[in-house]
């Protein structure tokens, strides 16, 4: 016998089997059927085998039979062609996969030709999936909806059939398949936009892809808008009840009684309520709240004890609050836990935890643009940090905190361009939690309006209720320039304490000759501070106490 020469598939899922014999003698040869490829539901016509040498009759084929391998058969058709012989046939495979196949046929003379065995390989027909409109949703809502449709040019049961959904956000789920749909259902946490790829596949091994958007609105992370709960202090004292406030806003306790006296001890004697506050802001009990504050933002834990004081210890060497969380954001475990290890999970997650917000669509793709350059995550996330944005935002915050109120342009202007210019968050706390409206937040007046030394020894004042009133008298110390603006000017010391009395509510005037406990003032520069008080009876306690109502402008007082 002659080699095969030549066969030729063309494309669907049909499949031609061919076969070659010799004619010699009286006898018919088995010849040796083609391996052939088709397609799941489509047709194959024209496949050619060459025959042994000597030329080829097909009316001494007789009748040919072509068992298909699938329980089908059919006749086939012989036909000359030069020095070839060839068999054909026409059928259509339902299911893809592998199959046997053997053509059979005689002689006239009668001697039977084959089995010519041979191989079928079905691949599976290829299905299409296309894409449905992008989707509209806010970030914590649920998207339900179908999110691709498909087709398969040889149907199936749906159960062959599946579906993965890349949510474009690090995250996917199994799709549901319907006729021609495939539904899902996801929550995105952060705001941008989202690739959304469906892969439809059939269990034959024939897949295709479909890709939207998801673009996705507002933050789960959103900063609050509300101010800090209001905090009484329960010293009665000016230094005592500050000391108090700035422990409980700072540290989130109160002072342990040798820390309250130390500090207003330090007041006392000429510190300043910034340097007392800076000097909390420059603990390691408040740089370890910093870091833990950062876990529980970024990473939605609490850091172990050795992350704690490595990021105390680079508080310490100077890194700054937006390097330690600059340090948390670029990590990788942020990127596997926040962004599902996803670029667009990263730039999406890092907006709404740094800045409350949504990407927007032109700072995602030059963010994306940027970290596949090569730029590391931990750089892009102290570019988010030093934005104008984000400092704003922590000012705010700060103002919500510490001053219970909203910040005012002029606040954020102030300290936006402070620290531009190189302040750091700890400075700006210090500020507002020694400036005159903090202190006045927990030393309230509702009870005095500003006090006045009307002519000579006589004080004037208003009382908006009845209360009994005293009169603190300081004495700056070296004498020299006072001033009447400060609660605490430079080096004051306690002089003593005037009692006044029960007055009524209204226009009154105090007259005071100039004597603290039976001591008359000598020469130099006093600050005088009146406080009222009321009765009440708590109901635990069987004797009345006084509570402090109220607490006058201080008051410069120069004897000659």
């Amino acid at each position: 016998m002659c080699p095969v020469r030549a066969y030729r598939a063309v494309a669907g899922a049909v499949v031609v089997l061919a076969g070659w014999m010799a004619i010699g003698s009286g006898i018919a040869q088995a010849g040796t059927a083609a391996s052939i490829a088709a397609v799941e539901a489509q047709p194959l016509t024209d496949v050619v085998v060459d025959t042994i040498p000597g030329g080829c009759n097909p009316a001494n084929l007789g009748t040919i039979k072509i068992d298909w391998g699938d329980g089908t058969t059919s006749p086939g058709v012989a036909a000359a062609s030069g020095r070839a012989c060839e068999i054909s046939g026409s059928h259509t495979y339902a299911e893809e996969g592998s199959y046997t196949t053997s053509v059979s046929y005689s002689s006239l003379n009668g001697l039977p030709g084959g089995p010519d065995v041979g191989s079928v390989t079905v691949a599976d027909a290829q299905v299409a999936a296309s894409a449905v409109d992008d989707f509209t949703v806010s970030a914590g809502s649920l998207l339900n909806a179908t999110v691709a449709t498909w087709s398969d040019p040889a149907p199936e049961p749906l159960s062959s059939y599946s579906a993965t959904i890349d949510w474009g956000d690090g995250s996917s789920s199994a799709g549901v398949i319907g006729n021609g749909t495939v539904g899902g259902a996801h929550t995105y946490v952060n705001g941008g936009r989202f690739t959304i790829t469906v892969t439809f596949r059939d269990e034959g091994g024939s897949s295709a892809a479909a890709h939207e958007h998801a673009i996705v609105s507002g933050c789960l992370a959103a900063a609050s808008g509300a101010p800090a709960p209001p905090f009484t202090p329960a010293a009665s004292g000016l230094s005592a009840r500050y000391v108090q406030a700035i422990y409980h806003d700072i540290l989130g306790r109160s002072p342990a009684a040798s820390e309250l006296a130390a500090a207003t001890n330090a007041l006392a004697l000429g510190a300043t309520r910034s340097q007392l506050a800076l000097t909390l802001l420059g603990s390691s009990e408040y740089r370890a709240h910093v870091v833990g504050s950062a876990y529980e933002a970024y990473l939605h834990r609490a850091p172990m004890p050795s992350e704690t004081n490595t990021f105390v210890m680079l508080l310490g060497s100077g890194a700054g609050d937006e390097g330690l969380r600059a340090q948390i954001l670029g990590s990788p475990e942020y990127f596997a836990s926040r962004a599902n290890n996803s670029t667009d999970g990263f730039v999406s997650a890092l907006y709404c935890d740094a800045l409350s917000r949504s990407i927007d669509p032109l700072a995602q793709t030059n963010d994306e643009t940027a970290l596949g350059s090569g730029v590391p995550r931990t750089t892009l996330a102290s570019s988010v940090l030093g934005s104008t944005e984000y400092r704003s935002l922590l000012i705010r915050g700060l103002y919500l905190r510490y001053l219970r109120r909203a910040a005012t342009s002029s606040d954020l202007a102030t300290w936006t361009a402070f620290m531009h210019s190189g302040g750091t968050d700890e400075q700006v706390i210090a500020a507002i939690v020694s400036s005159s409206e903090y202190f006045a937040e927990f030393n309230p007046a509702p009870a005095i309006p500003p006090m006045v030394i009307l002519k000579g020894n006589t004080l004037g004042t208003t009382l908006t209720r009845d209360a009994i009133l005293t009169l603190t008298v300081y004495r700056a110390l070296p004498l020299g320039h006072a001033s009447a603006v400060l609660v605490r000017p430079p080096r004051v010391t306690l002089v003593g304490v005037v009692d006044f009395g029960l007055h009524h509510k209204g226009r009154i005037k105090l007259h005071w000759n100039r004597t603290v406990h039976n001591h008359r003032l000598g020469r130099g520069r006093y600050l005088l501070i009146l406080e009222a008080f009321t009765r009440h009876k708590p109901y635990h306690k069987p004797y009345k106490t006084f509570k402090l109502i109220g607490i006058s402008n201080p008051v410069g007082l120069r004897i000659r």
